[in-house]
Order: structure tokens, then C-alpha cells, then sequence
């Protein structure tokens, strides 16, 4: 397929470590290799990366997030054809959220692809106990069967749920506020202004969270302990939603990212 389509540059997404454990992985890589084809490689710095890239001839590695200056000066001096930072990332054009006055009405709900801590419903549970507040919860592709289940069965005129939304921000832009886990959405909402609080899986997942955390663009609810904890701070939250605008820095990033690697490409690889 890729000498019939003449394909001209491949993009892998290496960050997934589901797929990395899979044997049609190391199929596609043999055929990379082999083929010479010039690749945009995308990652977090795992451990894994070291060993994938060995791999490869040609390529450029792009982590679109927000990491600390220092930690970045040194991946670069490993890593010359490396380009780090939210104006890579690969977003697509929504229209900006209308910011709307500062009552807590409507709240969005969205953990990622599978919710491995299972926070989704935990959250449903908290925001529930507000009677007012209209919840809309979006259910990841790969979530736990018997979760999934639990969170359908608590659907309701006040409930919503939602799966495997394409465009997360089409259904943002309905809502007050976002709660979101440590993930990629938080650029997504990022992208459009949104208002959004974000509560990591893990003490790892907030280290790597922290970078971002640290420059306030969100309501950070730190990483999950346990569920009295997290109730504490959704509850202030909720009673400190009147300060949002004054506790979070509202910086909108661009989405041209896609248009800057197409053109880096070019440059490198012709």
C-alpha cells in the first residue's frame, strides 16, 4: 500500500503502550525500516521511546506539550530533530467558548479512553448530590464494561452520557465547566478558552501534569487519593466557581500545528 500511494511521509503515534505490546507492531516497524520511509513520530518521552527509535532512519519526534525549559534543553541535545510545544500539537478549528457569566450550571465530565482509576463515576456521584446541575459524562472507547454499565444505569433527566465523541469541543461549548483527567483534552480545551478543572489519575501522571498545572491555565484538582478527598475539592470548586476567572490564566493556543509539521517535513526530508 505505501509504494502504491507513493506515501511521501508516515505519521506514528508511539505514546500508546497498549500498542506497543502488540506483535503488528513490531510488523509495522520492521516495514519502516526496511522502507526507509521518513516518519513524525509522536511521544511523551516515555522509557519506551529510546528503544522504538532505534529503529528508524529518518524521522522527527514531536511531543506537543508543556514541559519545564530545562528538561527540554536536555532531551534537545539527544534529540536535534525534536519539537516540543502546544504549537505542534495537531488540534482542530473550533470556534472559540463564549464566556458566559459565572454560574455553575452545566458541567462536562470526561476521563479519557479507559478511566483506568475509574474516576467517572466518582465524579457523577459528587456532582450529583447538586441537584441543580445538568452533568453531560462522555464515555471513552475502551472503558471497563461493568463502569460503562454503572454509568448508563445513572443516566437521567439530568444525567447525559455520551461515547466516543469525535470533537470534544463541539460538546464543551455547551457547558460551564469542564472536569477532565491529565490527558491530551485539556489542550483541546485549551484551543477554545474553556473553563476546566483537571484531576490527574496518579501522583506519575501529575508529575508529568505539573509543567502545566504550575502556569495556571486550569483549575488544578491535583492527583487522586481518595474519594473523600476528591469530594473535598469539587465541592470547592464548585463553591469558588464565582473566582474562576481570576484563579485560572486564560491563554488560548493556536491550531496551526499540523500546517508547521507538514512545512518542518518538507525542510527535512526532501
Amino acid at each position: 500500500f505505501i509504494k502504491k500511494k507513493q506515501i511521501f511521509f508516515i505519521v506514528l503515534d508511539l505514546s500508546n503502550p497498549k500498542f506497543l505490546k502488540k506483535k503488528i507492531f513490531l510488523e509495522i516497524v520492521k516495514i519502516l525500516s526496511n522502507l526507509k520511509i521518513p516518519l513524525i513520530i509522536f511521544d511523551d518521552f516515555s522509557k519506551q521511546i529510546y528503544k522504538n527509535l532505534k529503529f528508524f532512519s529518518k524521522f522527527i519526534i514531536v511531543c506537543p506539550y508543556i514541559y519545564d525549559n530545562k528538561f527540554i534543553k536536555n532531551k534537545r541535545k539527544k534529540y536535534p530533530n525534536l519539537f516540543v510545544g502546544t504549537k505542534y500539537a495537531v488540534l482542530q478549528k473550533n470556534e472559540k467558548f463564549k464566556k458566559k457569566n459565572l454560574k455553575l450550571k452545566k458541567v462536562l465530565i470526561s476521563c479519557g479512553g479507559t478511566d483506568f482509576k475509574k474516576l467517572t463515576l466518582k465524579l457523577i456521584q459528587i456532582l450529583k448530590k447538586n441537584s441543580y446541575l445538568k452533568i453531560c459524562v462522555i464515555i471513552g472507547p475502551h472503558f471497563d464494561k461493568r463502569e460503562k454499565s454503572k454509568i448508563l444505569s445513572l443516566e437521567n433527566k439530568n444525567i447525559k452520557i455520551m461515547s466516543n465523541v469525535d470533537n470534544i469541543c463541539k460538546v464543551a461549548k455547551n457547558y460551564d465547566l469542564g472536569i477532565i483527567t491529565s490527558g491530551l483534552t485539556k489542550y483541546e480545551l485549551l484551543s477554545i478558552r474553556m473553563r476546566f478543572a483537571v484531576i490527574s489519575e496518579n501522583k506519575e501522571f501529575f508529575r508529568f501534569h505539573y509543567p502545566f498545572s504550575r502556569k495556571k491555565l486550569c483549575y488544578d484538582l491535583g492527583y487522586f487519593k481518595n474519594f473523600k478527598l476528591l469530594e473535598a475539592k469539587i465541592n470547592n470548586l464548585i463553591y469558588n466557581f464565582k473566582n474562576f476567572d481570576q484563579l485560572v490564566k486564560f491563554k488560548s493556543i493556536d491550531t496551526n500545528g499540523s500546517d508547521r509539521l507538514i512545512k518542518i517535513a518538507q525542510r527535512k526530508f526532501i
